[in-house]
């Protein structure tokens, strides 16, 4: 009896204080929520009470979930000078915050010129990982004025690290591991798109 009440009240400690972190300094960033409501499953499962989320666990490689729907979002090109020449991208946009914590989670297969591009309301430090995401990829961050200012190379698949801008942006562009690099695509690039001024 005495077991089961410290285990109640190490989970209540635990979530009070996720919590007040969340309030605190989280605010609205979509992958440290979704970080701290796993930090909260793994404390479930640590003092033996049933996951609420069954739906997670799928974060390893071949776990992909059977019968995921993948949602398909609207498709706009994105031109991006080099100074190879100008690049076009068929890229998704994901500028509402569910098809942002989504992202490209779950996704076999995306074409060499094909990519997400995360726009945020706001410009503001972006972090972003790979949990549930299969294809490795390279994170282009953008400034408000259309200019790359960090490129993060080769993320790997279902890895739980987290990838900072390294500064303020207004967007991420998702694309194949490579492919920046490939095609020359470099930190002070433009980024031609209409949410960029």
């Amino acid at each position: 009896m005495f077991r089961e009440i410290l285990k109640v009240l190490a989970l209540v400690i635990f979530v009070i204080s996720a919590f007040l972190v969340y309030i605190f300094f989280i605010g609205e960033n979509p992958v440290w929520k979704r970080h701290v409501m796993d930090r909260v499953e793994d404390a479930r499962k640590m003092v033996g009470f049933p996951s609420r989320a069954p739906e997670r666990g799928l974060n390893e490689p071949g776990m992909v979930a059977a019968g995921h729907k993948v949602k398909k979002l609207r498709v706009e090109p994105v031109l991006i000078e080099t100074q190879g020449g100008i690049i076009t991208i068929q890229t998704e946009i994901a500028d509402k915050k569910e098809d942002q914590i989504t992202g490209l989670m779950y996704r076999k297969a995306m074409g060499a010129d094909e990519g997400m591009l995360f726009v945020y309301e706001v410009v503001q430090d972006i972090t972003m990982w790979m949990k549930n995401t299969v294809l490795p990829l390279d994170m282009v961050f953008i400034s408000s004025d259309g200019r790359i200012s960090h490129i993060a190379y080769s993320a790997q698949p279902f890895a739980l690290d987290i990838i900072p801008s390294n500064g303020p942006a207004k967007a991420v562009l998702e694309i194949n591991a490579g492919i920046a690099d490939k095609l020359g695509i470099k930190v002070g690039d433009k980024v031609l798109h209409s949410v960029f001024k």
